[in-house]
């Protein structure tokens, strides 16, 4: 990643922090915070095609039984560290952004939320904004 910021000319603007999910960050404050965790099903994993399956591991893709269980972590932990008005933005399956949508309003810590399609007109990124 750091040589990708640097071809970008940003590397002076970014702090790298190695974290399960956002344990490490203990400021709060942040405007954004984007995330494309895992969120293939358990049983999606067999079928999907060997490309993928050859290449990833399965801890990198699968997000367990439903495929949202770090997404749910982090929909309960970012508003500790969103700033007023701060955003999560979280790429999904393509099945998956109502079951993303209603995890958010359990949660009860955001104010507004919504959905962006992808080209091809799937719902594809959540998002969510903390009061």
């Amino acid at each position: 990643m750091p040589r990708n910021a640097q071809r970008l000319g940003i590397l002076e603007r970014l702090h790298w922090v190695c974290s399960d999910l956002i344990t490490a960050v203990r400021a709060r404050g942040f405007a954004l915070c984007v995330a494309n965790l895992p969120y293939v099903t358990t049983a999606e994993w067999p079928a999907l095609p060997r490309e993928i399956k050859d290449y990833e591991p399965p801890g990198a893709l699968c997000g367990g039984s439903d495929g949202l269980d770090l997404i749910r972590g982090l929909i309960a932990t970012s508003p500790d560290v969103l700033a007023p008005g701060g955003t999560l933005l979280l790429e999904v399956g393509w099945q998956q952004a109502v079951a993303v949508q209603e995890a958010i309003q359990q949660q009860g810590h955001f104010c507004a939320s919504g959905v962006y399609h992808d080209f091809a007109g799937m719902a594809r990124v959540v998002w969510a904004q903390v009061p």
